[in-house]
């Protein structure tokens, strides 16, 4: 059996084997949270490649399985470190944190598919602030993992909002819900340009405004970033036209617009990082 083990840490081996920028984000992370699950990690592809060329598996099958053993454990990265670093036996409130690891860690691969052509890291909600003065969430990555401020954020429903500020390990979004946040949109049928701001009334709803005298939004159109502005790329969904509420003058009319993200239930994220 060949006796070599390789450096999956080196650039090109990294190549060769087709991990992308945002899995090695993911890698990075879990090496962050657990030294241990990272070398067991290598281990295991290590061993893997080596039993595959043993038993004489075609160079596409040998990247194949080694890639799958090296990632094995990567759903660790969403489990608090107090738990995956724990000696001692886990209580059943743990147990069930350990349970959704391979949820979330569904829910981060369903997003970087359905988001190919941006350059992505994944990150999951660690703490938020849902109420009528703050609407701001808290994701376990930061600076150490590329992230910085502006940067946008979105889900599998949609835009998220943005990077405020970050720490090392750690980045702060503030929410298109939020009622300092403003984004500049368009309708998707019509390509009436307004502008959704969040409210103190609600974490679910947008209101645009900013409509010129001619527009014509039709209720349940789709709205999405128009791209301008400075932080959203254009074309990301935004939400949809809940209802149309005219002013006194045609100047005053405003449209609701029903937030695509559920952000109460929200719990992994992609931050766009090129």
């Amino acid at each position: 059996m060949n006796e070599q083990t390789l450096d999956f840490y080196n650039r090109t081996n990294l190549k060769s084997y087709n991990l992308n920028e945002s899995m090695r984000y993911q890698l990075n992370m879990l090496d962050q949270l657990d030294v241990f699950t990272r070398k067991h990690s290598e281990n295991v592809a290590s061993i893997t490649c080596r039993l595959c060329e043993y038993l004489h598996c075609n160079q596409k099958t040998i990247e194949y399985c080694t890639i799958c053993a090296y990632l094995h454990d990567i759903g660790k990265q969403f489990i608090p470190p107090k738990i995956l670093q724990k000696t001692g036996p886990l209580t059943d409130e743990e147990f069930e944190v350990m349970k959704t690891e391979n949820e979330q860690l569904k829910q981060q691969l369903n997003l970087a598919e359905k988001y190919g052509e941006y350059k992505t890291v994944p990150g999951a909600i660690i703490s938020r602030d849902i109420s009528n003065y703050s609407k701001t969430l808290v994701i376990n990555i930061g600076s150490n993992n590329g992230i910085k401020e502006n940067m946008t954020v979105i889900a599998d429903e949609g835009l998220v909002g943005y990077i405020v500020s970050t720490t090392p390990t750690t980045a702060k979004i503030q929410t298109i819900v939020d009622s300092a946040s403003s984004t500049s949109c368009l309708a998707s049928t019509t390509r009436d340009i307004m502008v959704c701001k969040g409210t103190i009334e609600s974490e679910a709803t947008l209101k645009a405004t900013n409509l010129s005298t001619d527009a014509n939004i039709i209720q349940g159109d789709s709205v999405e970033t128009s791209g301008m502005g400075g932080i959203y790329t254009k074309g990301i969904h935004v939400g949809r036209v809940k209802k149309i509420v005219e002013g006194t003058n045609k100047i005053d009319t405003y449209a609701v617009i029903e937030a695509a993200v559920d952000f109460k239930k929200l719990e992994t994220v992609l931050v766009i990082i090129q």
